[in-house]
Formats: structure tokens, C-alpha cells, sequence
């Protein structure tokens, strides 16, 4: 679990938000909201951090997901507190639940549940519910405060023991119901003993421990894709191929690889197990068994850059979405090179890892070699891996890594972006050595058909040479030099001098604002 903090609002409430730890809240069960009403004249912040459970889940800052938790505040629509209302935990149904399952899942009556849910459509299989929990005399909270009802707007009034109560309640929620239709947690050092793999994958699987994915049946995946049949196949990587299912009542994309792939499997499991959040792809398990599959979410829209090119048959996108969508992009870095415990580094961002929901908001997939980072120096020594046009210089000449890759792959994203053209224009086997060589930043591809551009004087005129045709002229030419000259910093030569992914993400906030 992750908690954050909101700093006073000025009705003087502290928000302490406690979810699951993955945050997609639109297939996700959030696991526990819950709120307290401090005294007059309190600064919170001094109760919130003397409350232990907070340091037990957090591995960084309080207030690290300050941001994150407003967004949450308002995503629920929390406008008022109620003074009577206790606890309770949200629960977003999925396709296939109904009233029946989820009173049944949780032990509660049916009609309690419509008591505190009155604008809920069970039988939509989506939706918001509320799950009363018992205050400390063991009672349900009133419905109703003083004035008006609860509607959406039940919040509590908890003291720190009704806080202890809290995660217990969440527990039990997440043991009965989640687990009860996905399973239960599940360590592959009790798996790793299978025949499937030989010795040395075995003592890699040891000890890592899956919190929130589970172990699926090979017959089971088998079975969901029609046997790995072509007509659900959506994609080939470069490890394996990715295929269409749905999943007990879920749609979902599988990946399957073989054995060879071992290292890689591992890599994306370890990652994904580790992070969590909205522009992320979101893992839902795996199977070991002759195969090594994993089970994600199943993202509606294909990749970036099926969006991109001529060829993929799809609408163009707007300059709007692209901005969008490169907002979205940041920010998964952000969240990966920043805010969390260990921090990794994604080491294939490009356009065709950039997933896109039915809504055009990106999600960053394909862990597969992601690399820690050594918190103390930020930089690493590893062998080269990454897509060509995606490298920065140093680290295609000597695999030095920091978080600054990513950084330099998002600057060629932003460049296709504007372009949609590919990362690498030409590309031949002698042309290898010339384009990283001490004129590296001179590679056949985009940053060198840019950065030709961005160093005249005047760059705007050249640079509507370079816009995608299908746009028109349905775009800001400023917001387009704006997004260049962003791209143009991400992709420096000098690693030293290309920004963070934290000042990227208030940059693109402040030009989309």
C-alpha cells in the first residue's frame, strides 16, 4: 500500500488516502479511502506522521503522492464531509458482479448495501460501491447527517484506533472478495520447482514475491486464446508474441514467450510487481509452465505508433491528443525514475511501447529491460540493450545508464509526435559506426533532421516542413516549437544538461494549461 497526505483544505480537514497498490482506478479495486476531521487550529500533518501503519507502507515521503491523492479526491467527487458518517471502503464493480456477488463476497445484507448505495446500478457491472464498515461500538454509521444524506459525499470522522480498524476492514475486503475471484498471493519460490525450467531460471524465480498478480494455469491461457491462435494474435516484440483474451469476465493481452526469454520474463515481473500507477501498464499475472506468459490489461487502442504511421489504417491523431498523450508519457517516467523504491529505468521507450486506451491516454509498456538504478550515483555500467534511434550517445558508446536514456528516447518520441515519421529514416549496417561516432547526435534519423532545424535562427518556418501533413494545419505552430525545443533539451548530447522527467512533466502541464 501507498498512503499520501493533502495539506489542509480550508474547511481544516486532513485527507489520508490509503489505496491499492495499483492505481489505475478505472479497473482497479481501490482498497481504502477514508478521511478524518481534525480539531480546530490542528496542522495534521504531525498526527498523520506519528501514526505508524503510514511509515510501515511508505518507503519514501509522506506528501511524496500529494498530487496523486488530490486527483483522487476529485476523481471521487468529494465535496463535503459529513460529521456522523464513519468508514467505508469504495469498491469499483467489474463486468460480471452484481449486487447478489458483491453482499456475499463482503457478508453483508443485499438491502444494507442498497441503504448506503442508492444511486448504484448492480447489474451494470461498473460503478462505484460503498462498503460500510462498523465504527468502534460495532455499529453501521447513520446514513443521514444532520441536513442532507451521504449521496457521494460519505466521509469520516476517524480517531487513530478507527484508523487501525480501517486497514483491517480493507484486509478482510481484499481476502474475501478480490481474492475470491482472482485468487490469492502467490511467491514463485513455491512454484519454482516445476519441470519447466531447468536449474539456473529455478534459483532466479526465488523469493519474488507477488503481492498483487497471480498464478494462472497454462491450460487456462491456452483455452482463453483459442489456443494461441492467429486470429487473436495482436502483436510481435522482439521476445515473444502478445495475444487477445478474455479472462474470467476481464479483457486481457497475454504475452508469451519461450524459455530463452527467462531473463527478460523475470526483468518485467519484477518491475511490474514494483510499480504502479495510471500511465503505466497494469500486470495482472502470469503462468511458468513450458511457456512464460504474462497476463496485462488489455489496452484497447494498440500502440503509438500504429497512430503514427500511414500505414496502420487509423484516424490521425489531433495535435491536442499528442500533447496529451506525451503529458501521459512523462509522467510514467516521472513515477518510475522518481517515486519509487527502488527506481528503475525503462531502457526501450519508443513509440511502439506506448500503449493507448480507448480514450488516447498512454500507458508505457515492456519492462522487459528495465534496469535499477544505484540510488547513490544515479548512473550504471550494463550492456547495451534499447532500440536504435532510441539511444542517447553515451550510452550506446560505452552502456553507461542513468535515468537520462529515457529521457533522451523521450525526446525522440516527442519528435515523432510532431512528425510521425520513424525515429530512424535510414538505416543500413555501415551506417552503425558513423552515427555513433563523435558526431553521434548526426544519426539518420529525427534528432538529426531536428536539431538541422531548431539551430537556424528562426526555426518555425523549417520546422512546419516537418509537421505530420496530416494534421493540416489544425495546430499552434508555437505549441509546435514549444514541444520541439523540449524535444531538442531531452535529447542533448551532454546528458548532464538534458532536464528531469520532473521538469519535463511541469513543462508540458504548464503548455497544455
Amino acid at each position: 500500500m501507498k498512503s499520501s497526505v493533502l495539506e489542509n483544505s480550508p474547511d481544516n480537514l486532513a485527507l489520508m488516502l490509503i489505496q491499492d497498490m495499483r492505481d489505475d482506478v478505472q479497473v482497479d479495486t481501490v482498497a481504502v479511502r477514508f478521511m478524518f476531521l481534525a480539531s480546530q487550529g490542528s496542522l495534521h500533518m504531525s498526527d498523520a506522521q506519528h501514526f505508524p501503519h503510514l511509515h510501515s507502507f511508505n518507503s519514501g515521503s509522506l506528501v511524496a503522492g500529494m498530487e496523486r491523492a488530490r486527483e483522487e479526491a476529485r476523481q471521487q467527487q468529494i465535496r463535503r464531509v459529513s460529521k456522523d458518517y464513519g468508514l467505508f471502503i469504495t469498491y469499483p464493480l467489474r463486468p460480471g458482479e452484481n449486487l447478489s456477488s458483491v453482499a456475499k463476497g463482503v457478508e453483508l445484507p443485499e438491502k444494507l448495501l442498497m441503504d448506503y448505495n442508492p444511486g448504484v446500478d448492480f447489474s451494470s457491472g461498473s460503478g462505484l460501491v460503498f462498503i460500510p464498515g462498523k465504527d468502534q461500538s460495532g455499529s453501521y454509521p447513520p446514513l443521514k447527517s444532520r441536513s442532507s444524506g451521504i449521496h457521494g459525499e460519505v466521509i469520516a470522522g476517524l480517531s487513530i484506533a478507527s484508523v487501525i480498524g480501517a486497514l483491517a476492514l480493507a484486509a478482510c475486503f481484499y481476502f474475501r472478495v478480490y481474492r475470491r475471484i482472482f485468487g490469492s498471493e502467490t511467491n514463485l519460490e513455491k512454484t519454482s520447482g516445476s519441470s519447466a525450467f531447468n536449474g539456473v531460471v529455478s534459483s532466479k524465480l526465488m523469493g519474488i514475491t507477488f503481492d498483487k498478480s497471480l498464478e494462472f494455469s497454462y491450460n487456462e491461457l491456452a483455452e482463453a486464446t483459442g489456443n494461441f491462435s492467429l486470429a487473436n494474435k495482436i502483436g510481435q516484440g522482439g521476445f515473444g508474441s502478445v495475444y487477445y483474451a478474455e479472462l474470467r469476465g476481464v479483457k486481457v493481452a497475454i504475452k508469451k514467450m519461450d524459455m530463452k526469454a527467462s531473463e527478460v520474463f523475470l526483468a518485467e515481473l519484477k518491475v511490474l510487481t514494483n510499480v504502479h500507477h495510471l500511465n503505466l501498464v497494469r500486470l495482472i499475472g502470469y503462468a511458468v509452465e513450458g511457456s512464460l506468459l504474462i497476463v496485462y490489461d488489455f489496452i484497447e487502442n494498440g500502440n503509438l505508433c500504429q497512430h503514427l504511421r500511414d500505414f496502420s489504417g487509423k484516424e490521425p491523431l489531433s495535435w491536442s491528443s499528442r500533447l496529451q498523450i506525451a503529458l501521459d508519457l512523462a509522467r510514467g517516467l516521472e513515477y518510475i525514475h522518481e517515486h519509487t523504491n527502488p527506481a528503475y529505468i525503462h531502457c526501450d521507450i519508443k513509440s511502439a511501447n506506448i500503449l493507448l486506451d480507448k480514450n488516447l491516454r498512454a500507458k508505457v509498456a515492456d519492462f522487459g529491460l528495465a534496469k535499477l538504478v544505484e540510488v547513490r550515483t544515479g548512473f550504471l555500467q550494463t550492456q547495451l540493450v534499447g532500440t536504435f534511434g532510441y539511444m542517447p550517445p553515451e550510452y550506446a558508446k560505452g552502456g553507461e545508464l542513468s535515468t537520462k536514456i529515457d529521457v533522451y528516447a523521450f525526446g525522440v518520441v516527442l519528435y515523432e509526435l510532431i512528425s510521425s515519421r520513424e525515429a530512424v529514416v535510414e538505416y543500413s549496417e555501415d551506417s552503425t559506426t558513423r552515427a555513433f561516432g563523435d558526431d553521434s547526435t548526426r544519426a539518420l534519423g529525427l534528432v538529426a533532421m531536428f536539431e538541422e532545424v531548431m539551430n537556424q535562427p528562426n526555426p518555425s518556418i523549417d520546422l512546419q516542413n516537418l509537421v505530420d501533413p496530416r494534421l493540416g494545419e489544425d495546430y499552434p505552430i508555437d505549441s509546435v516549437c514549444k514541444i520541439a525545443q523540449l524535444a531538442k533539451a531531452c535529447t542533448l548530447q551532454n546528458h548532464v544538461l538534458r532536464p528531469s522527467m520532473r521538469s519535463v512533466v511541469v513543462a508540458l502541464m504548464a503548455l497544455i494549461s
